[in-house]
């Protein structure tokens, strides 16, 4: 946490919490999205109060605080490292909008995910859940989060610049997958091979995520 929250109210009476300034004005500016503000009003008006806390060192995920009460932890800006950059792609505020599709998500009694009694992280039960969330996830991140790479865009790799299409991004790929939640399962639980467009000197770089998204 980053110091004492900072408690938001509306004329309503409901409330959302924020560990610092930061993170109110990251989600203020994230509430411009109409598909964000209507998960964010639902984290308001429900009982629970859900705090919203930047994590520049720990992954992104929610962790139940005591009492019902949760804290939203996700990375920003350039905490996502080269995963803002093609053939990657995300938005600065991709984590935001992912972690608050998960607690409304989780909200809605329907995604597969519990508290562990453990540490209190959100997780999904059964593998089958996990790969069908991430995708609806991915899916609200990809679309709704501004300043994200699904056009395409560039990468540099020892001085030279190679552009990759929105076919050659994660997340253009998982945008061009439209409402395919199955396909967008597989380009984030399977090996992805991304190639770039010829350069200026005729150049191609190829890149591989060996690794799944979720090893």
């Amino acid at each position: 946490m980053q110091g004492n929250p900072i408690m938001y109210s509306d004329h309503l009476g409901d409330s959302v919490d924020y560990a610092g300034l930061g993170d109110r004005l990251r989600v203020g500016l994230s509430r411009l999205s109409s598909k964000f503000n209507k998960e964010f009003k639902t984290l308001k008006n429900d009982k629970s109060t859900f705090t919203f806390d930047r994590t520049p060192t720990e992954e992104s995920g929610i962790t139940e605080t005591g009492e019902g009460d949760f804290t939203i932890n996700y990375r920003f800006g350039k905490d996502l490292g080269d995963d803002r950059k093609a053939p990657i792609g995300k938005s600065p505020f991709h984590d935001l909008f992912e972690e608050t599709f998960h607690a409304t998500d989780y909200l809605s009694g329907s995604s597969g995910m519990s508290v562990d009694p453990s540490n209190g992280t959100l997780s999904f039960t059964r593998k089958g859940a996990q790969i069908h969330g991430e995708a609806r996830a991915w899916q609200f991140a990809a679309n709704n989060a501004p300043f994200s790479k699904k056009h395409g865009g560039y990468y540099k790799h020892q001085g030279q610049k190679y552009f990759f299409n929105s076919n050659n991004t994660l997340i253009g790929r998982i945008v061009n997958a439209k409402k395919d939640i199955g396909k967008i399962g597989s380009i984030l639980f399977e090996p992805q091979f991304f190639q770039s467009d010829k350069n200026e000197f005729g150049n191609r770089y190829e890149f591989t995520q060996e690794k799944p998204t979720y090893d």
